[in-house]
């Protein structure tokens, strides 16, 4: 159970340091285009606030349930353990 927790724990930073980089793909993408007049200041501004904060929300609701899930699984084995 642990090995999974670690486990666990690696993939999540593993996607947070990816959606990191995508965010500042995104920005990065977005300045550009502002700068070369392709998009207006509200339009880059909105999606660019939009995109990270949806992208977020849906990681961290992702990231709590597992972790939720996990820890309910140990807390299982612990008293299991305690119980024999």
């Amino acid at each position: 159970m642990f090995a999974q927790r670690l486990d666990q724990q690696g993939k999540s930073f593993d996607l947070a340091l990816s959606l990191i980089k995508v965010s500042a793909l995104m920005t990065f993408v977005g300045v550009v285009l502002l700068l070369s007049g392709k998009v207006s200041e509200g339009s880059a501004i909105t999606a660019g606030g939009l995109t990270g904060n949806v992208f977020s929300a849906r990681f961290l609701k992702f990231t709590e349930n597992a972790n939720d899930r996990l820890d309910r699984l140990l807390d299982e084995q612990l008293l299991n353990g305690i119980n024999r």
